[in-house]
């Protein structure tokens, strides 16, 4: 059975396992339960039994509507809308170092207590569908919209104290079209609230309310062209004082932007080059420089979006999963697509990273040297019926040099690029049946 890793403290390990929604609580040193498994999903629905009121009134009753015509008032009876909603009970998840806080789709939130399992508080908010969470050690942020769904609905944001569950402020609403849903939401510092939607970010003062700043997304001007359309597709805290946007527009081109969360100015924003269409990015973030990987992709900047390196790792052959970094290097998990027939990924090219927006600010800039040639002319990744071909790369942090390349065993079942991680330089990879640990060698 699958088994995911939430949180790891130096005593505690906090897994949830998806088939039986078990929260467990394990000592580090013993391996022993430090509480009995908790059934997450029917200790958050427990919180309140009364049904969402989207799902309960699943039809917009009939109505009269007054409607104008050049002969005067005419009076219309019908049906306007039918509004309907499937409950979300899916479970949301998001971890402080010491609770755990559990909510669904229909506004049901529970606090749990890390080291003993016991239950801090539950309530049930206002709201029909509740989409983000977000913590800190004494803080949760909530947001989610509120009304039947059509094409202008409210958006509300709620900051709560984390142990006890009391509003610490009066929840903020906004009016917002279907078409700028919001994509992040964090609490940035103990006193300012960001939420980044497809056009807006804004910076709201917690306690009161009032907005700090307020920009449209910086990205769209960039890349607004005739006939071309810049939409945000994700966005992610690289830290605390910055959040990354992740544009494309209709030649699927990818852009980046750093923002400053404390001032809402732009720290840097960079063309990442085209064909990719990925709404798959993670990056990481050092203290002088950002790591940015999507499936096609991977590349080097400094805070200000000025290219360090770049190297498109063959991705004629591979997908890049996943990345963690250690203190000098950077390893890299990549697949084989199964559905490459011939060995090549649809319309990428070799090299895919475009000069940044930003010209560098010194005159010489990092290369990797030597390209990697293709792997399926070599006949190593031969395709074989019902098998996951993996391998692990340890590339210079500072130059972005392939330093070793490890091929993994074929695999019956994918790797979970979300559960890899790095301890103690040991690199961990999990499928849905097994954990693999590499142990770093005696040169890393």
């Amino acid at each position: 059975e699958q088994i995911q890793l939430l949180a790891q403290s130096a005593d505690q390990l906090l897994l949830y396992e998806p088939a039986q929604s078990h929260l467990i609580g394990i000592n580090i040193r013993t391996g022993q339960p430090l509480w009995q498994p908790i059934i997450l999903n029917e200790a958050v629905q427990s919180v309140a039994q009364q049904h969402n009121r989207l799902a309960a009134e699943p039809d917009v009753q009939r109505q009269w509507m007054q409607m104008m015509n050049p002969n005067g008032l005419m009076v219309v009876k019908g049906r306007i809308r039918e509004a309907r909603h499937e409950t979300d009970l899916n479970l949301r998840m998001t971890v402080s170092p010491n609770v755990l806080v559990a909510a669904d789709g229909t506004g049901r939130v529970l606090a749990i207590d890390r080291n003993t399992g016991i239950t801090l508080w539950k309530r049930l908010y206002s709201l029909d569908i509740l989409d983000h969470l977000a913590i800190t050690d004494s803080m949760l942020a909530i947001g989610g919209r509120v009304g039947l769904p059509n094409d202008t609905q409210s958006y509300n944001m709620m900051v709560v104290d984390l142990n006890t569950g009391e509003l610490l402020m009066h929840p903020l609403e906004e009016k917002r079209e279907d078409s700028d849903q919001m994509q992040w939401l964090g609490i940035v510092s103990p006193d300012l609230l960001v939420s980044v939607t497809q056009k807006v970010i804004a910076a709201y003062r917690i306690g009161t309310g009032e907005v700090v700043w307020r920009l449209p997304n910086p990205g769209q001007p960039i890349l607004r062209k005739p006939n071309a359309t810049a939409q945000l597709t994700s966005a992610l805290s690289t830290g605390a004082a910055h959040v990354m946007l992740f544009n494309v527009n209709d030649k699927q081109q990818g852009m980046f932007t750093s923002i400053d969360l404390t001032t809402g100015q732009s720290a840097g924003t960079w063309i990442t080059g085209e064909t990719d269409n990925s709404r798959q990015v993670n990056v990481l973030q050092t203290d002088d420089r950002y790591f940015l990987l999507t499936p096609t992709q991977l590349t080097c900047t400094d805070l200000e979006g000025n290219l360090l390196w770049r190297d498109a790792i063959n991705t004629t052959t591979q997908y890049l999963l996943a990345m963690q970094l250690s203190q000098r290097y950077l390893v890299l998990l990549t697949r084989r697509d199964m559905g490459w027939g011939n060995g090549e990924m649809p319309n990428a090219p070799d090299a895919m990273i475009d000069q940044p927006i930003n010209p560098p600010r010194l005159p010489q800039q990092a290369v990797v040297p030597d390209r990697r040639h293709n792997r399926v002319d070599d006949g190593v990744f031969d395709d074989v019926s019902g098998q996951y071909r993996y391998q692990v790369l340890l590339m210079d942090r500072v130059s972005g040099r392939i330093i070793h390349e490890q091929q993994l065993a074929p695999m019956s079942l994918p790797m979970l690029p979300t559960l890899t991680g790095l301890c103690d330089d040991n690199l961990i990879l999990s499928t849905n049946s097994q954990t693999i640990i590499i142990p770093a060698g005696n040169s890393e």
